[in-house]
Order: C-alpha cells, then sequence, then structure tokens
C-alpha cells in the first residue's frame, strides 16, 4: 500500500477550496475551510488519527470531493481500508458526476488497490432476524455474504419482529482476510412469564427431596451392613484363633479365617456404597431452592440458552 501514502501531494494538488456544495452555510463553509486545513496539517505531522478526524469534521460541515479523497488517503494510512475503500468508490462517483475526470480515475485506482487488503467477514444471520446493523449502521442483507470492515472492535446488533435485539461484539483480522461471524437465535419477546406461587415451587422440589431421602435411606442400611459384617469378620477371625499356631491352622482355622476375609470384604463395600449413597441423597435433599418467608412471587423468564427461575420478597 505504499502507492496509498505516496498519493498525498497529488490529492493536495487535485483539491481546490474554491468549490462547496450547493446549500451549505457560507459559515459551514469557513469551518469546513478550516479544518480541512487543519488536516493537511496534521497529516503532514504524522498525525493521522487526529487529521482523519478534521477531514470527516469538514465534509460534514461542507462535503466535497477533494475533502472525500482526503479523507479515504487518511484511513487507508491509518489501515482502516474498508473505509478507505468505501470512501474512494464514493469519491469516483461524485467525481463521475461532477465530470472531474481526473479526480474520477485516481479515486478508482486507489479503490483497486485497497481492495486487495481488505478484511471480509461473512454475517450468517438465523430466522427471525430482520435488521443487522453494525457500528449503529444499517446492513443490507445482500451485503452480510461478504462484508468488508476495518480491522479491530464492531459492535453488532440483530433484531427482528417480535423478538427481543442482541448486542455483541465482533473482532475483526487485519487484512488481507476472511472469516464467519454467526448471529445466534434471538429470544422471543413480549411472552408473559410463568408466575409460580411459593406452593408450586414447593410442590416441584418435593419429588427430588423423596428420592433425596430414599437414596439416604439406602446409604444408612448399608452402612448398618458394613457395621454387622465387620464384627462379623472381627468375631470370625477371634474364633480361628485356637485353631492356628503362627502361621499355621487346622481346617476348621482355614475355614474361619476365610469367613473372616469374606465378611470384612462385604463390609469394606458397604460402608463405600453407604457413605456415597448418603452423600448423594443429602446433594439431591439440600439443593432444592426453598422458598423463603416472605417471597411475593416467583417466574421462569426466557433466556438465550434455556429458561431462568426468579423470585421476589
Amino acid at each position: 500500500m505504499s502507492r496509498l501514502a505516496l498519493a498525498v501531494p497529488l490529492l493536495v494538488t487535485l483539491v481546490t477550496l474554491a468549490a462547496s456544495a450547493d446549500g451549505a452555510e457560507p459559515e459551514d463553509v469557513k469551518r469546513a475551510d478550516l479544518l480541512f486545513r487543519e488536516g493537511q496539517s496534521l497529516l503532514k505531522a504524522g498525525r493521522v488519527p487526529e487529521a482523519c478526524d478534521a477531514f470527516a469534521q469538514s465534509q460534514r460541515f461542507d462535503p466535497a470531493v477533494g475533502t472525500l479523497l482526503n479523507l479515504a488517503e487518511c484511513h487507508a494510512q491509518e489501515r482502516r481500508f474498508a473505509s478507505a475503500h468505501a470512501e474512494f468508490l464514493e469519491a469516483a462517483r461524485l467525481a463521475r458526476e461532477g465530470g472531474q475526470r481526473e479526480r474520477e480515475a485516481f479515486a478508482k485506482e486507489q479503490a483497486a488497490m485497497s481492495e486487495a487488503v481488505l478484511s471480509f467477514v461473512e454475517v450468517r444471520v438465523p430466522p427471525g432476524v430482520d435488521v443487522v446493523r453494525v457500528d449503529d449502521r444499517p446492513i443490507a442483507k445482500a451485503a452480510l455474504a461478504k462484508l468488508p470492515l476495518d480491522p479491530g472492535a464492531h459492535v453488532v446488533v440483530a433484531s427482528g419482529a417480535g423478538r427481543a435485539s442482541r448486542t455483541m461484539r465482533l473482532d475483526v483480522q487485519n487484512g488481507p482476510s476472511s472469516q464467519v461471524f454467526e448471529i445466534p437465535p434471538l429470544d422471543l419477546a413480549g411472552q408473559a412469564p410463568q408466575v409460580l406461587a411459593p406452593a408450586a415451587l414447593a410442590d416441584r422440589a418435593r419429588p427430588q427431596r423423596i428420592a433425596g431421602l430414599a437414596t439416604a435411606g439406602v446409604g444408612v442400611v448399608a452402612l448398618g451392613l458394613g457395621a454387622f459384617f465387620g464384627l462379623r469378620a472381627a468375631g470370625k477371625k477371634s474364633d480361628a484363633e485356637p485353631h492356628c499356631t503362627g502361621h499355621f491352622c487346622d481346617a476348621e482355622g482355614l475355614d474361619l479365617q476365610d469367613s473372616a476375609h469374606a465378611a470384612a470384604t462385604v463390609s469394606t463395600v458397604a460402608f463405600l456404597v453407604g457413605v456415597l449413597a448418603v452423600g448423594a441423597g443429602s446433594y439431591l435433599y439440600f439443593s432444592v431452592p426453598r422458598p423463603a418467608k416472605g417471597i411475593a412471587r416467583a417466574r421462569v423468564v426466557p433466556t438465550g440458552t434455556g429458561l431462568r427461575l426468579e423470585a421476589a420478597w
């Protein structure tokens, strides 16, 4: 894009400030002239963002092809190539309508050069979205398939009839690049929220509490079995001692030891199951939200990912 940077002297030569838009107020023309000259000085000094602001304000006060060309060149130096490309094309159109062939040719050449480094975004729109705005600018649906945007952060707002609008952030990569941006489905708007009385909340929570109690009950039984077989294992081991000398046992002692080992295994498994069941049952029982005293109402509100329960008291 070095040719864009070298185009400043040519732009200065092409621009004449004597011509202003038809119908512009004399005071606006003076302001535009001062801002234009300020923009040129800032651009020569390397203060590019400030120069762009000055050119943009000058164009608002008194629109002119020359000012638009300088603004486009300034945006190109900022690497805002999508803005520069659109401004060069608009300047070419206005120059053609005004019979300014040299400016038209220059603007077309610069637009072609900036097009090679554009960042394109394919905006995918779900059903129900009627309007898409990017940085508060409405975008035609036909343009969303290949939308040129300046690199950096942008604000996208999607809206549709009967749906809540959604505001999103779009980060655009440096060009030349191409990326896809998908707008998620919009929530329905205007739906009356479902109102739940505290009694209804209690009714919905009852099955979970019952399941929690039942699970915890199984855990308590398992803990009882673990204790029983633990005592049995200790008793069998004690009964085997008279039949054993050191590491050697008679047949009855071996049977008693085997029984002790089996009872110990059952005890260990029962204790493990009991602890897990009691823990799971306690979680099921106590994780149920209980309506606080004095609750006036509760409601279920649709969100982008499902439903949200809200309560007020």
